[in-house]
């Protein structure tokens, strides 16, 4: 029986602004990462299509071929600038699942995530094995996440982390409501924990490691990082 090929998961979460509209967060987004490192910056390949809410208040932009072979799955949600409110229903998000056995884990840590965070101002960004998906029930996929009409600071992903992944983002707001400190603190608090850290984009990011680590290992340094920071 054939063993299931390991995939990575990047999301970024990015609040969606009514001063400033899908179609230029979309714009911008490939505007900024035209000089990131190949394959993942612009080159000389021609913008996906922009959002266009024919269908409703959410728009899927799918770009899975903009890549090449190390990606299986890319896709920008965006969320239509009406009656907008402080929970992650009203998240833009960027989905990209990766192959790691095709791709630089160390170029795309250290470069690629920090760029995208930057060029899509994400508010929180995560990087994890997919089975992290089965293994805690989560819904993690390229669409924007069902949740209740009424979101609350529990359930809310503006409020809250319940599990920090192996390679994290959080911007200042967000380590505030979830950790109760500072992008800064938190820096101290992991520093010697993980491979990487440093303050980026008003916020924090850590990087547990650069290599493709198994699941069992990848969820060990997951479940230490939470416990630094939770416990």
């Amino acid at each position: 029986m054939k063993t299931a090929k390991q995939r990575y998961c990047l999301v970024i979460d990015a609040r969606a602004d009514e001063k400033v509209g899908a179609e230029q967060r979309h714009a911008l987004f490939f505007e900024r990462i035209k000089s990131v490192p190949a394959p993942w910056g612009m080159g000389n390949q021609v913008v996906p299509r922009g959002p266009t809410f024919r269908d409703g208040d959410f728009d899927a932009i799918g770009f899975t071929k903009f890549f090449g072979g190390a990606v299986k799955q890319a896709m920008l949600t965006y969320v239509y600038r009406r009656t907008l409110d402080d929970s992650g229903d009203s998240d833009d998000r960027l989905f990209i699942d990766i192959d790691p056995a095709k791709s630089d884990l160390h170029q795309f840590a250290q470069v690629v995530i920090p760029r995208f965070i930057e060029a899509f101002d994400g508010y929180r960004a995560e990087c994890f094995d997919e089975q992290f998906l089965f293994s805690a029930n989560k819904v993690r996929e390229g669409e924007i996440v069902a949740r209740s009409p009424e979101p609350t600071e529990v359930d809310n992903l503006r409020f809250r982390v319940t599990e920090v992944m192996p390679i994290s983002f959080f911007d200042e707001l967000l380590c505030r409501r979830a950790f109760n400190r500072t992008p800064a603190e938190v820096l101290e608090r992991m520093r010697g924990m993980v491979e990487h850290a440093r303050l980026l984009h008003g916020g924090v990011y850590l990087i547990g490691s650069t290599r493709a680590l198994s699941f069992d290992e990848a969820q060990a340094l997951s479940d230490e990082m939470t416990r630094t920071l939770l416990g």
